[in-house]
């Protein structure tokens, strides 16, 4: 896999990763909220055509830089979207769990990035605004039986109560870490499990035999 070498040490690397998905899903508060420390901002305004950020995550020796790119849902920016797609490692594709059209949406806007899509990138479904339980149009258990039946990673967020944010930046990490650590013909090594809430201030990902007996993340609030 090709990859993007940045920075002072040869460990720091870069991966693409864009956010697509409806309009009004909370795509870009999650966005903000993805980046370190970021606030919650109850005025946020749609993006207009996509805007950047990053996140560096440490996993082992090794500094895990994600180049987050959150692209515009409205139709006006289709043809901005198209070039954003390209060169992405990860695709998180975003919904409301208390709209149904918008994670019927889902495979609409992952038909169009795969147009585009030149590493055969990782696709996390990403079902956002799980702390409104009382509105809820989508299960938990429809969302993780279709995102098994078509291998995508899954996670319930909620950008506004920051649950589960810092995992779903560190399932995005750690697995394209592994890609990269297998592309350099060095041995295969599985992905360690994830605490239920990651601390806000602990951004250190280890690898399996490093950190063992840990859970994976499900939102249930």
């Amino acid at each position: 896999m090709s990859r993007i070498v940045t920075g002072t040490s040869e460990a720091d690397i870069n991966f693409k990763v864009i956010l697509i998905g409806d309009q009004r899903t909370g795509k870009s508060n999650l966005f903000e909220r993805l980046e370190e420390y970021g606030e919650w901002n109850c005025t946020i305004t749609p993006t207009i055509g996509v805007t950047f950020l990053k996140r560096a995550i440490k996993i082992s020796n090794k500094s895990i830089n994600l180049q987050l790119w959150d692209i515009s849902g409205s139709s006006r920016f289709h043809l901005v979207r198209s070039a954003c797609y390209r060169k992405a490692y990860a695709v998180c594709v975003v919904y409301d769990i208390t709209n149904k059209k918008s994670f019927l949406r889902v495979e609409d806007w992952l038909s169009n990035f795969r147009e585009f899509d030149e590493f055969g990138a990782q696709i996390v479904l990403v079902g956002n605004k799980c702390d409104l339980e009382d509105e809820r149009q989508v299960s938990y258990e429809e969302a993780r039986e279709f995102a098994e039946k078509k291998n995508y990673k899954f996670v319930e967020v909620s950008a506004k109560a920051l649950e589960n944010v810092n995992y779903l930046a560190r399932l995005i990490a750690i697995d394209l870490a592994a890609k990269y650590l297998e592309s350099e013909k060095e041995p295969q090594r599985e992905i360690s499990k994830f605490e239920k809430k990651p601390k806000k201030d602990d951004d250190v990902i280890k690898l399996k035999g490093e950190n063992e007996g840990k859970k994976k993340s499900v939102c249930t609030t």
